[in-house]
């Protein structure tokens, strides 16, 4: 039942079937404040929807990019165990020809040089 202010009222009525009293339930400038509050909260949910889904994509790029450094990594220090490898299977070959007489020294510095640039890095 709606009152003279514009208000949704709340009737009773006694034993004797008479109006006794009346309770303004919901008043246009409450409803209009109620409503105002129901959309703030759910804007404010769909913002802290939006924060949480950006924060779970960075989360998920930043762990891909780790993976792929990881990897990347992981294939930089392989080739260089490689190369390390090579380099002193020459060095060693280098000094044996460098003993036997069938190599010069210079190629022994050479092997040295490579070995000992590919083990600082």
């Amino acid at each position: 039942m709606l009152g003279s202010e514009g208000s949704l009222n709340m009737c009773f009525l006694n034993k004797a079937g008479t109006l006794k009293q009346s309770i303004p339930l919901l008043t246009r400038s409450t409803g209009g404040r109620i409503r105002s509050n129901i959309a703030l909260q759910n804007a404010r949910w769909k913002q802290t929807q939006i924060l949480y889904q950006s924060t779970v994509l960075n989360s998920l790029e930043e762990t891909e990019d780790a993976l792929v450094n990881d990897s990347q990594e992981q294939e930089r220090r392989d080739r260089l165990q490689a190369a390390m490898s090579q380099n002193q299977t020459a060095l060693e070959l280098s000094q044996e020809l460098y003993t036997s007489g069938l190599g010069d020294f210079l190629a022994v510095l050479d092997a040295e040089l490579r070995f000992l640039v590919d083990a600082g890095a």
